[in-house]
């Protein structure tokens, strides 16, 4: 199955190899020593990914529509007086210009957005496996007879070794 979903490739200097990665899926990623083999990598991990969130009964994500936009890599920025003063002088005790300073902000912001992202985005997974598994357990829970526990409820331990014989309900 060919898919519409557009893949970024970048080489990395820290793993020493091309990177792949899908953003319309933000926490995949494939490597590769050529960038081939990151792309065809990604393109396995891409399809094994869709087909784990279908049999889970999650529909994958809409690809994005993709334009490559060229840009002159300059803005005009419009701020109060009272930021340029404040941004200027920093950049002059930096050594900088204002130029390179504002850049640097704005990389260091952008990064600083990116990680919020991950993480945020990698509590969202673990929460919702952890749900799916909260959920496979009650339900394995509710289908296995057990003489000694009741359900639902509160329970507490009523033996009086170190060994538990028995749990009991307690009522609220």
């Amino acid at each position: 199955m060919e898919n519409k979903y557009p893949i970024n490739i970048f080489w990395s200097e820290e793993d020493g190899c091309y990177v792949a990665t899908i953003p319309d899926f933000p926490n995949l990623s494939a490597f590769g020593e050529t960038q081939e083999e990151a792309v065809a990598d990604a393109k396995q991990v891409l399809q094994m990914a869709i087909e784990s969130l279908e049999r889970d009964g999650i529909s994958p994500p809409q690809p994005k529509s993709f334009k490559i936009q060229q840009y002159s890599g300059q803005v005009r920025l419009r701020m109060p007086k009272s930021l340029h003063n404040e941004l200027a002088s920093i950049a002059e005790n930096e050594g900088v210009s204002l130029n390179t300073h504002m850049v640097s902000l704005l990389s260091k912001n952008n990064i600083a957005t990116t990680i919020r992202q991950d993480i945020k985005a990698q509590f969202n997974k673990l929460t919702e496996h952890q749900d799916q598994h909260f959920s496979i357990l009650r339900r394995n829970i509710k289908q296995q007879p057990n003489d000694n526990i009741e359900q639902p409820g509160n329970y507490s331990w009523t033996g009086g070794s170190n060994k538990p014989e028995k749990y009991k309900i307690i009522d609220n």
